[in-house]
């Protein structure tokens, strides 16, 4: 497994991305069960759908439909890139999984954003994660863009690779212009930053 750290000084404001984390049998197991579920159409904000901000189809996933060893790989690589560069204090996985599509039929895409999450003040979301379920040569557009503190950083897309960055840094997924985008994304939460 490799981590790819872009070498800045300040790594809490920065991304990372880990490749080779899932073997390509259980890669596309995982694929195959998420692409078995029924879809909905995201939500954001007030409950509402807001197409300016949003456009996509979701479904939360709970850990243990997608297997022991799907999750412990997840847990491995999220401690070891935490322990490597962000150094948060975390409590673990609290939330459900969400698997995302975005299609080119409906110019699927999710504008600048936050990873804010729930109104329980019990925890607060430290680092996403977005696990890239997609060939990129099955899709056109889709970038995903992350603010840093050096500006605007497309991250190249690869089946398989895990983006790390921390909850609080805006970040965008381009509208999808040729087939469709999938993924998985996952936030590792804990007490409230201070």
């Amino acid at each position: 497994m490799i981590i790819f750290d872009p070498g800045h000084n300040n790594h809490i404001l920065n991304y990372n991305y880990v490749d080779g984390v899932f073997p390509d049998d259980l890669l596309k197991e995982v694929q195959l069960k998420l692409r078995s579920y029924e879809l909905f159409e995201a939500e954001v904000g007030d409950g509402g759908a807001n197409e300016r901000v949003r456009k996509s189809k979701v479904r939360f996933i709970s850990p243990s439909d997608l297997g022991d060893g799907f999750v412990s790989r997840v847990i491995e690589t999220l401690k070891e890139v935490n322990d490597r560069v962000f150094k948060f204090d975390l409590t673990g996985l609290v939330e459900e999984f969400q698997y995302t599509t975005y299609d080119a039929s409906y110019q699927g895409k999710y504008d600048w954003h936050f990873d804010e999450g729930s109104s329980d003040k019990s925890w607060t979301r430290k680092i996403s994660m977005i696990l890239i379920l997609s060939d990129p040569d099955a899709y056109e557009g889709g970038e995903l863009e992350i603010v840093t503190e050096e500006g605007i950083h497309p991250i190249e897309q690869k089946l398989g690779r895990i983006i790390f960055f921390p909850s609080f840094l805006r970040h965008k997924v381009n509208p999808v212009t040729k087939g469709s985008r999938e993924s998985l994304v996952l936030w590792a939460s804990g007490a409230a930053f201070r």
